[in-house]
């Protein structure tokens, strides 16, 4: 079983750089094993607990949630597209 690379994002924007290992796919990964502190603060009000969570959700919704901004967006964004997961809907 291969690990899932998480991603570091540019720009000063806190991803925790790590692999994790023992997970099928991208989906399963928690998202308090991708981001640091600031982003799971958010990611727990915007109720994803899961990268998978974040299938479906738009940035407009996710920006309406307190604590959530354009470098939160971003850090989201390349974590997606890191770990090979469709990007944020849009809108």
């Amino acid at each position: 079983m291969q690990g899932v690379r998480v991603p570091r994002a540019a720009g000063g924007v806190s991803v925790r750089p790590r692999t994790v290992a023992g997970w099928d796919d991208g989906d399963h990964v928690p998202a308090d094993e991708v981001f640091d502190t600031r982003v799971l603060n958010c990611c727990v009000r915007a109720g994803v607990k899961w990268m998978g969570d974040f299938r479906g959700k738009t940035e407009r919704e996710l920006l309406a949630v307190r604590g959530w901004g354009k470098k939160t967006i971003l850090a989201v964004r390349e974590a997606l597209e890191e770990m090979g997961l469709p990007p944020l809907r849009p809108g």
